[in-house]
């Protein structure tokens, strides 16, 4: 996935026809963990704990809804990924807009699968074939997010000025 343009509007990457494909796949593989497993605090008394984990399950639920939502008009876009079938290269524009919750996605995707794994702090740890497969995941996520945020970031631009947005970092 490679940044090929850039403007005030939007991202232009290159991809080839499997990196495509992947990241149609990591997209729609959200959520990992449709329940979450989001801890507020330790130090919390029982009553107060009760309470605001409820109230942060609520709110991550319908965050988790309204990404989603986009999610899925992202992947119905016929037009978001260009090139006919013969191309070994696909163009993906995405807006600047919709960087943030697409990293919000693959970051949750990521962390989920390594929340499923035990939140290991070594991967050689990881055998089975289901840890594996996570660890595929958690690989493929972080791929992803580290080409966005190179094309969102300040230094990744030979002109600051040319950065898109009011607020470039993230």
């Amino acid at each position: 996935m490679i940044l090929s343009h850039r403007s005030d509007t939007h991202f232009v990457f290159e991809l080839d026809v499997a990196e495509a494909e992947a990241f149609r796949w990591i997209l729609a593989q959200y959520p990992v963990d449709p329940e979450g497993a989001f801890e507020v605090s330790r130090g919390l008394d029982g009553a107060t704990m009760e309470s605001a984990s409820e109230t942060l399950s609520l709110s991550m639920a319908d965050r988790r809804h309204q990404l989603r939502s986009a999610v899925d008009v992202f992947l119905k876009d016929s037009e978001r990924f260009r090139g006919d079938e013969s191309e070994a290269v696909r163009q993906l524009t995405v807006g600047v807009e919709e960087v943030e919750w697409m990293l919000q996605v693959l970051n949750e995707t990521r962390v989920s699968a390594w929340r499923r794994l035990g939140s290991p702090e070594d991967f050689d740890e990881v055998e089975r074939d289901e840890d594996a497969s996570l660890g595929f995941l958690m690989e493929v996520a972080a791929f992803f997010q580290t080409a966005l945020i190179y094309a969102w970031s300040p230094d990744s631009w030979d002109d600051e000025d040319d950065a898109p947005g009011d607020d470039p970092a993230l």
